[in-house]
């Protein structure tokens, strides 16, 4: 695969194994496959309708290239490597069979079965209230700003809710417990559940919309008065109370829709292709949000914002830990990623 960024080409280096940089010492395995308590959906199961489109960020300051690659998991295979990576609920393996120490599990009858190196993470499957991360297991320093990169598959289902990459502070050590799912996202807390532990950043790439709309009830604070669907959506810190930060905008500064969708609903395989997403974190809290829907035009930068003192929003802590969610409620999607990249400097 590659990522055009700003007219410049750079290859992303795809191992035939991929490989990541093994965290030293004991890992977190959080692992435990709970299911959520059916609490009322924050909204009726079908797609709310879209609102404007979205035109490229124009950000003040340079896209930055990828520096020192510290990261690289395709999840196409049955294993990953041993305690590089956390997870939780229904995160698993869709081309996994047989448990392995210190693995993220494989799916078994939860997914369609892929053969070895042709698979995917799965964070839920096609079922309701579900959610599930993946959690990269090593606390990553960000006095040189991070960069994350990964494609999004949203299938098999109806209407939600979504993905979403996190930033957590990782000085109160790594998180364990996820957020509320349905449009929250597996980040926010809500309706007496709490949210995602230590908290700094969420970049929601939101299908049904809620994640982007203020419904303070439901653990969203601050946002739009009616649902977004089809964008990107960024919420704050656990001190913050997760409030919205912003979101892709059209000329006039509006949040709006993307000019694509996140999800194909009415596919029950995996599509041969996802947006890829590429998110970067700068040490002074600037945040960029580009996605790459493989149409020739390379990724094209739709959030763009210092987030540093929005809504109270803190400095950017030193070191964080990254993960990947995903959370359906009263709609399913089947939800799924690939190729996940971390970049540092």
């Amino acid at each position: 695969m590659k990522i055009l960024v700003q007219g410049s080409l750079f290859a992303l280096a795809v191992s035939a194994i991929a490989l990541v940089s093994t965290p030293q010492g004991s890992a977190r395995q959080v692992g435990a496959r709970r299911i959520p308590v059916a609490v009322p959906s924050a909204g009726p199961a079908q797609r709310a309708p879209r609102v404007g489109v979205a035109v490229p960020a124009l950000p003040p300051e340079a896209f930055p290239s990828p520096g020192t690659l510290l990261v690289n998991q395709s999840f196409a295979y049955s294993k990953t490597p041993p305690n590089a990576f956390g997870w939780i609920d229904q995160a698993c393996l869709t081309a996994g069979k047989t448990v392995v120490s210190g693995s993220v599990p494989p799916c078994g009858d939860l997914a369609p079965q892929d053969k070895n190196g042709s698979g995917a993470l799965e964070n839920t499957n096609a079922s309701t209230f579900a959610e599930g991360w993946v959690a990269y297991e090593k606390p990553l320093s960000t006095a040189l700003g991070l960069q994350v990169a990964f494609t999004i598959y949203s299938f098999d289902g109806d209407s939600a809710d979504g993905q979403l990459l996190y930033f957590t502070d990782a000085s109160g050590g790594p998180p364990t417990t996820i957020g509320r799912f349905g449009g929250n996202l597996g980040y926010t807390s809500g309706y007496g559940l709490g949210g995602l532990d230590y908290a700094y950043l969420g970049i929601g790439f939101d299908e049904s919309g809620q994640f982007s709309q203020n419904a303070p009830n439901q653990g969203l604070n601050g946002g739009n008065e009616n649902r977004v669907p089809e964008t990107i959506t960024a919420r704050g810190s656990v001190s913050t109370g997760y409030y919205y930060l912003g979101g892709a905008e059209n000329a006039k500064g509006q949040h709006v829709s993307l000019p694509f969708d996140w999800d194909q609903p009415n596919s029950q395989k995996r599509p041969s292709t996802g947006p890829t997403v590429y998110v970067t974190l700068s040490p002074t809290g600037y945040v960029t949000a580009s996605v790459d829907i493989h149409d020739g035009a390379g990724f094209v930068t739709y959030y763009a914002q210092s987030i540093v003192g929005v809504a109270g929003q803190p400095a950017v802590p030193a070191n964080v830990y990254i993960g990947v969610t995903g959370a359906t409620g009263a709609g399913v999607n089947r939800h799924q990623i690939e190729d996940f990249y971390i970049w540092q400097g």
